[in-house]
């Protein structure tokens, strides 16, 4: 389970933050989600259109199907790795020849896919609609590699954003906004915003297994002081942010830490 990082923006001084707000925001995705992402990383700093062309949870067999132009030429003779989309690790030649050819036996004659009922290729892991499809997708990996350098989402979102992931939740407070994200911090969404609507604003944030926490202030849109988790704002970040008082350590907990250490 993802270590939540909560963030607070505090903008100050701006006659027209409704509006800043508003160009941030974008409609929720699932028509049954009334809730809006009031912090859409996207409107900030885009994702490369590839993304969403690509199928991820099958990218390598797509990649193999358009490399190999259709599965018409042998998979050994192409260079995968140049392009391997695989998040973690490299894609191993075998496991990907076998997931193309049973893959492929999931499209009719006319190209469609079958509908199935087998986990591994419904809900989540859906397939493609369509062979054209597939093709598509394993193109979309190429043209992502050679026009901006990454392979895969992670790669993309970690290099442009600092985070794998979109705001998971977001809600409006009167002078800004709050958000969530997975493990990291997105630095550079933030310091974009800031920069791009010339914001005067506080940042806080911190992470809830205290791994990280710091204090971002900036005027007209440049970072002016950044606290790195230091000792004296730890306390209040989380009272604030996450609802909870952290209890000092005391001297006897000190000195208990250094017996055992030494």
């Amino acid at each position: 389970m993802a270590n939540i990082v909560i963030h607070k923006i505090e903008v100050s001084n701006c006659p027209n933050l409704a509006e800043v707000l508003e160009a941030v925001t974008t409609p929720a995705d699932d028509p049954k989600i009334d809730d809006p992402n009031y912090f859409d990383f996207n409107t900030i700093i885009p994702e490369p259109p590839e993304l969403k062309i690509i199928n991820a949870p099958h990218s390598a067999a797509s990649l193999a199907y358009f490399l190999t132009d259709r599965a018409t030429s042998p998979l050994s003779r192409i260079n995968l790795n140049r392009y391997d989309p695989a998040v973690y690790g490299s894609s191993d030649y075998k496991t990907v020849l076998n997931d193309m050819r049973e893959i492929l036996t999931m499209y009719d004659q006319n190209g469609n896919v079958i509908e199935t009922t087998n986990n591994r290729y419904s809900g989540h892991y859906a397939l493609p609609p369509t062979l054209d499809a597939l093709y598509e997708s394993g193109k979309a990996i190429t043209t992502l590699a050679d026009n901006h350098g990454f392979t895969n989402w992670y790669s993309t979102r970690m290099a442009i954003w600092g985070t794998r992931f979109n705001c998971s939740s977001s809600i409006r407070v009167e002078d800004g906004v709050i958000f969530d994200t997975a493990w990291s911090s997105p630095r550079s969404v933030i310091d974009a915003f800031a920069e791009k609507f010339n914001l005067t604003m506080t940042v806080k944030i911190a992470e809830e297994g205290h791994f990280f926490w710091y204090v971002l202030n900036y005027e007209n849109g440049e970072l002016v002081e950044e606290r790195d988790c230091e000792d004296d704002d730890k306390y209040n970040l989380y009272l604030e942010l996450f609802g909870y008082e952290i209890e000092e350590e005391s001297e006897e907990d000190e000195n208990t830490d250094e017996v055992t250490s030494s």
